[in-house]
């Protein structure tokens, strides 16, 4: 009998393969035509590195932290250090920002927030509230304004209304300080300009905004709330109640400018608008955030797709795909490591008309994610789409015939596509390779005979590490 092989992560219907895990690939919708509908396993696109922020300066490394774009330049915090790139790839830092009346510097911190009012950059990192105002070329002024309420260390900071609002600890151990600035001067607090999330002071680990709603997020709650316009504090909650989950860590949320998205501290994951929220958790997602006390979070504009991304220390990152609402993972190099990304701005480049998504690396490089490269930085992508498992009492395969794209790169030979099999579901063994066609094959065949007998379960898999193109748009399979 003809037996479509279910080939996705949440169930993606890949042409006849419904995919139990998709690494380096993407779901996507073929557009309008004779597929439309249907679903296709797309690469993830790779990262090209564009500048590396530490090189010939004789400091070491430092993952980029955070970064944001203000005046056609491109700004990142890594190192302790606030560097401006120019559209043409030429950067500098931005003079290490040191208070020169009662010297205050800036230090690494991987907590680190930065928010911008179109002219100056807020930055709080490792405690201190910074505000640095670019200038010409790569100068600008630094100042480190006191805070209200007590605050004694900064803990996030974020823009609403023409207002710095900033959290905080103070000396007496409070941990749920919420300071406003002046409108139009982010340097200028008033003395009574400050509060707390009031219904559940839990804590807070970061303020975010999200259009005009102010999110405190807390350790166990977050409040939605809003700009009253009134007062030297004009932040008030809104009257609905508070979201009953907090943030795993600093840094593990994230927005696409309507809604909010994070890792809950029970280490399950949510999106929110106003004070509603829906748990989009995945089985995989939530295994892997088990047995870890962090996650760090950003949005990332991948080809069609944007994606709301979960990076876990030393393991792929798990990638939800708003449009279509499903899970990959992401990776970067051959061995199942952590993604290399850790934050992602839109930026303008010089020649180009368009924004593209610029990638802070764990390496302190700053990458282009292209979807014609294949590899991020020099490490190559493992591509990996593993079937669901088949489960029926004695049967055997005749055929895998997986459709993909062929004949797409040059590489100097024949590109590879592997086929594994599993009678467990844990060890996979390999069955062979087929070429994926020199450049121009684009009709090129692919497919394995004879598959062997199984007693109760079957399980496939694809590989692809070599620097070619290899969306799958379905796996066809003869089992009897």
């Amino acid at each position: 009998m003809n037996k479509p092989l279910s080939f996705a992560t949440q169930s993606v219907q890949l042409g006849g393969w419904s995919a139990e895990r998709m690494l380096n690939y993407y779901s996507r919708v073929f557009p309008q035509g004779s597929a439309a509908g249907q679903v296709m396993a797309r690469q993830h696109a790779g990262l090209a590195a564009w500048v590396d922020l530490f090189a010939g300066t004789g400091l070491a490394s430092s993952p980029v932290r955070c970064a944001l774009e203000l005046g056609g330049d491109f700004y990142a915090f890594a190192g302790g250090i606030l560097w401006r790139v120019k559209s043409d790839g030429t950067s500098n830092s931005v003079v290490f920002p040191v208070d020169p009346v009662d010297p205050v510097t800036l230090s690494d911190d991987a907590g680190a927030t930065m928010a911008t009012d179109g002219i100056n950059i807020a930055l709080v990192a490792s405690g201190v509230y910074a505000v640095i105002t670019p200038t010409g070329g790569f100068s600008a002024t630094a100042s480190f304004p006191d805070l209200p309420g007590g605050i004694t260390e900064a803990t996030s900071v974020t823009f609403l209304n023409y207002k710095m609002i900033v959290s905080g600890k103070a000396g007496t151990g409070r941990a749920d300080i919420i300071a406003v600035s002046d409108e139009l001067d982010p340097t200028t607090f008033q003395t009574a300009a400050f509060g707390s999330a009031e219904a559940d002071p839990d804590g807070l680990k970061q303020v975010l905004t999200v259009g005009d709603t102010l999110y405190a997020l807390g350790n166990k709650t977050i409040e939605p709330m809003r700009d009253t316009a009134s007062g030297d504090w004009p932040i008030a909650p809104y009257g609905g109640g508070i979201i009953p989950h907090g943030i795993l860590s600093k840094r593990a949320v994230a927005h696409d400018g309507d809604t909010l998205y994070f890792v809950s501290s029970e280490g399950r994951v949510f999106r929110a608008r106003g004070f509603q929220s829906q748990e989009i958790s995945h089985p995989g997602v939530t295994k892997a955030l088990e047995d870890v006390n962090n996650a760090r979070c950003f949005m990332m504009f991948d080809g069609e797709e944007t994606f709301f991304v979960v990076r876990i220390p030393s393991k792929p990152a798990w990638c939800f795909g708003l449009s279509t609402q499903r899970w990959s993972e992401r990776s970067s190099g051959t061995d199942f490591q952590a993604f290399n990304a850790r934050c992602s701005e839109r930026f303008t480049l010089a020649g180009t008309s368009y924004a593209q998504t610029i990638i802070g690396g764990q390496d302190g490089v700053l990458y282009r994610l292209d979807p014609e490269v294949y590899a991020d930085g020099d490490e190559v992508l493992r591509r990996w789409a593993v079937s669901q498992p088949i489960m029926q009492r004695e049967f055997s395969v005749d055929l895998i015939q997986p459709w993909m794209s062929t004949g797409t790169a040059d590489i100097g030979r024949d590109p590879k596509v592997t086929l594994y099999r599993s009678k467990n579901g844990q060890e996979f063994t390999v069955v062979g390779q087929r070429s994926l066609g020199a450049i121009g094959d684009h009709d090129r065949e692919v497919y394995w005979n004879g598959l062997g007998h199984f007693t109760r379960r079957a399980q496939f898999a694809l590989e692809v590490t070599d620097p070619v193109r290899a969306d799958i748009y379905g796996v066809d399979m003869d089992a009897g």
